[in-house]
């Protein structure tokens, strides 16, 4: 008897444990978007902030000062291509998916057969990876996917979740949003650093108290973040250049048994800068990867062993 109590109490325990998990996970799914939201729109207000004070108060008294169209010029035109640059790749990194392992259609074919066969073959690695399934999906989770606890969806190649994009970083989007960071650090240090000239530079004392409201607040917070956004970018960068994402970066340190093939120990790397830069920008060049774009990429985000370009599809 006192079993079978000592029994059904812990099944009330694990019924309760479980509405707990699934009250706690929606919780996370709607506090991370509703947060996501927010941030959002003050991103967009400080991008919108920042070059207002850019043009009318830094440009608008060197204008002045120097009366040089040719420098007005340069001025605006690289103000209005970083500002481009900020919301092309903020935008597309915030509304492109990542890559969703339900959105392809090779796998639910897969689900349909229940075989690990994709119907692609790799000419030079046949022995395809093993079918792995999402615990929280219950769908094929390909190699380099993780299940992100916001989105609620497995992502393909995931980095992390960021809140600033209300999106994942994965495969589809990582190289908008390594420009969106880049062109974020180039745009707010170049506003406070033409700042920091202006206040130095005697010329401009007669027509500082011409400058708007928006300029002191402004120079403090661009300061602060391009600072911030300098040790953002080296780990991003070098993350991109070896090859790896951050859950590959820490999950390297507990998988170092050399038995392990190079795929469980999570190595994808392709073991060159320019072509781990290629896999996520694709291409070679490195001013084209630099450039506002949405050419196609060479991988599709399940097989990372051979590019699209040489991957032989079944009849």
């Amino acid at each position: 008897y006192q079993r079978r109590v000592h029994g059904e109490r812990i099944m009330k325990f694990e019924v309760i444990y479980a509405h707990f998990c699934k009250v706690f996970s929606l919780g996370v799914r709607i506090g991370g978007k509703a947060l996501g939201y927010f941030l959002m729109c003050c991103l967009f207000l400080l991008v919108f902030f920042i070059s207002y004070s850019y043009f009318f108060d830094i440009v608008g008294l060197t204008h002045m000062v120097y009366q040089s169209k040719l420098l007005t010029a340069s001025m605006m035109i690289l103000g209005l291509y970083l500002t481009f640059s900020i919301l092309f790749n903020y935008t597309l990194s915030a509304f492109t998916s990542p890559g969703v392992s339900l959105d392809f259609e090779v796998l639910k074919n897969i689900e349909r057969q229940n075989d690990s066969e994709t119907g692609l073959i790799n000419p030079s690695n046949p022995n395809r990876p093993e079918k792995r399934i999402c615990k929280k999906c219950k769908f094929i989770k390909p190699q380099r996917a993780h299940h992100c606890q916001v989105c609620d969806r497995c992502v393909m190649k995931m980095d992390h979740h960021c809140p600033w994009i209300n999106n994942c970083v994965g495969h589809y989007n990582q190289r908008y949003f390594l420009l969106f960071i880049f062109y974020t650090m180039a745009g707010t240090a170049l506003y406070s650093l033409t700042g920091l000239y202006m206040s130095f530079n005697p010329s401009y004392r007669p027509l500082i108290p011409f400058v708007s409201s928006l300029y002191y607040v402004m120079q403090t917070m661009s300061g602060t973040i391009s600072i911030m956004l300098v040790f953002f970018n080296v780990w991003n960068w070098y993350l991109a250049i070896s090859g790896q994402t951050t859950i590959e970066f820490w999950g390297k340190k507990l998988l170092n048994d050399p038995n392990l093939d190079r795929h469980q120990r999570w190595d994808y790397s392709l073991k060159s800068p320019r072509r781990n830069l290629e896999q996520i920008f694709g291409t070679r060049t490195i001013f084209k990867m630099f450039l506002p774009s949405i050419r196609p990429l060479d991988y599709d985000g399940i097989d990372w062993d051979t590019p699209i370009s040489q991957l032989v599809i079944l009849p």
